[in-house]
């Protein structure tokens, strides 16, 4: 009989899971409603996660406003994007490690462009050279000071930036972490204390928008193992002992990003079992 149940709970388990992640790779449904005409910022666009959110929100109609440092890039995700159903895409090139000029140089911009901000997701982070699981700089602070520039402290001034504008259109913020802001693991010292930091920040900036009744969502998405195309190198050659089943999609990952803006939840964990 105990035999029979263990059998029945992980029949259970996995006619769950299968569903969750049949629901994270379908196409949002209804989405025009949700997000036509709304203003959707997102930062680190230029690629990977960023640029398959662009694409997402763009199925639903929603005007883009994309920041990167590559000015090259975003045209050409701009092009996309407007193919796809965006009626309006702006562009902004910056470079986030640069903390002290987003006021002027992209916050003020999109207003200016725009007139307002719906949505925003912050999913800029610092890009490593070579080998990304092996690139241990662990007491090279001139490297922490950096990293905190652009995945932490940027994103603090971002949203800081952003909210009176966020506040006025009952907004909401994805916040793109990371599960090793929860678990920290090998080879990640740095990248899991840029990702701890954003996640302290944002779930207590959670707790003070509840206190002063502020209109606004934060969405904390942590994200694990996703196939991007930095990451589907590693996964590939075996050197990451991660089943398939637990790999997240790009797609998948991305509609989850959009999905949870209009949802507003709290934390977001992709892929769910990984």
């Amino acid at each position: 009989m105990a035999t029979l149940q263990i059998l029945k709970n992980g029949l259970v388990f996995v006619v769950f899971a299968v569903c969750i992640r049949y629901y994270y790779d379908t196409p949002l449904q209804n989405c025009e409603e949700k997000f036509g005409g709304k203003v959707v910022v997102i930062t680190g666009s230029s690629s990977g996660i960023g640029e398959e959110a662009a694409y997402q929100a763009a199925r639903c109609h929603a005007d883009l406003v994309l920041v990167a440092r590559r000015r090259s890039r975003l045209l050409q995700v701009r092009e996309n994007a407007l193919k796809l159903g965006s009626r309006r895409v702006e562009v902004i090139a910056y470079d986030f490690s640069n903390t002290e000029n987003i006021r002027v140089k992209v916050v003020e911009m999109i207003a200016k462009k725009m007139g307002r901000i719906d949505h925003l997701i912050l999913n800029h982070a610092i890009q490593v050279d070579g080998n990304i699981l092996m690139h241990i700089d662990y007491f090279n602070l001139k490297y922490l000071t950096k990293s905190m520039d652009i995945n932490t402290h940027s994103h603090v001034e971002m949203f800081r930036q952003s909210l009176p504008y966020l506040e006025a259109r009952n907004g909401s913020v994805v916040v793109t972490s990371s599960i090793l802001g929860e678990t920290p693991a090998w080879a990640s010292a740095v990248y899991a204390a840029t990702k701890h930091a954003l996640n302290g920040y944002f779930y207590s900036i959670q707790q003070q928008l509840l206190l002063t009744n502020s209109s606004v969502a934060v969405v904390v998405a942590n994200i694990g193992w996703v196939r991007t195309p930095a990451v589907a190198e590693y996964l590939d050659s075996g050197y990451v002992p991660v089943h398939s089943f637990f790999q997240g999609t790009l797609e998948g990952c991305a509609k989850s990003l959009v999905d949870s803006l209009e949802k507003r939840m709290r934390t977001l964990n992709y892929p769910l079992f990984g």
